[in-house]
């Protein structure tokens, strides 16, 4: 089974609004559909919700379901480790925003795959 680690980022929500929920969702429920073969780990900028409420976001409430839905469901992890890049290190390969992660597991030899969010596909 390969361990994916999913980064999610602020700036998509902030900045696709409606857009980046509706990715965040297909994105989740592709995974989940593929749990036999595939463990997600996902872990989001851990101060997601602090910034999403700051900005008045729209879609902080609709963020929070997202979360709560996934964590009541039980088929992947959700990681809100202080050590991020201890547990990007037992992944296999990376999948989410552009950030320092990204990078840092392109130069650890793992693959990464960036979001897009203008295919919601």
């Amino acid at each position: 089974m390969k361990v994916i680690f999913y980064y999610t980022d602020v700036l998509p929500i902030l900045s696709k609004g409606e857009a980046a929920i509706a990715k965040l969702k297909y994105n989740l429920d592709f995974f989940r559909e593929r749990q036999e073969d595939v463990c997600l780990v996902w872990h989001p900028y851990s101060r997601m919700e602090e910034l999403l409420q700051k900005n008045n976001c729209a879609q902080l409430h609709a963020y929070q379901q997202v979360v709560a839905d996934y964590k009541a469901a039980g088929w992947g992890i959700f990681d809100e480790s202080e050590d991020v890049i201890g547990r990007l290190q037992e992944c296999d390969a990376y999948y989410g925003d552009v950030s320092d992660l990204s990078y840092y597991s392109c130069e650890a030899g793992h693959p990464a795959l960036l979001i897009d969010y203008d295919c919601l596909g």
